[in-house]
C-alpha cells in the first residue's frame, strides 16, 4: 500500500525516517502507475476525481469510505 501526498499525523516521522518506499508524491505515483507492477495508492476521497482525470488508462476502485479511497492500476480479482 502506498500513501500519496499524505499529510497529518505522519509528518514528523517523515522528517526523521526514510519513507520513500511507501509515501510518495503525485509525480512518483504516475510514474509507477504506468509500470508493470500493481499499485494500490491510498488517497483522500476529495482527490479521487483528480486521480481519475489524470490516469492514462484505467483505474479500479478497491475500497472507499467517507475520507479515503484505495485505487489500483490493475484489476484485482478475488
Amino acid at each position: 500500500m502506498t500513501l500519496v501526498n499524505w499529510r497529518g499525523e505522519l509528518d514528523f516521522g517523515m522528517t526523521i525516517e526514510d519513507v520513500s518506499g511507501w509515501m510518495i508524491n503525485e509525480g512518483e505515483l504516475w510514474r509507477r502507475w504506468q509500470g508493470p507492477g500493481k499499485d494500490l495508492p491510498r488517497c483522500r476521497n476529495k482527490r479521487r476525481r483528480c486521480c481519475a482525470h489524470n490516469t492514462k488508462g484505467s483505474f479500479f476502485l478497491i475500497a472507499q469510505n467517507k475520507n479515503t479511497v484505495i485505487l489500483s492500476n490493475k484489476e484485482v480479482k478475488q
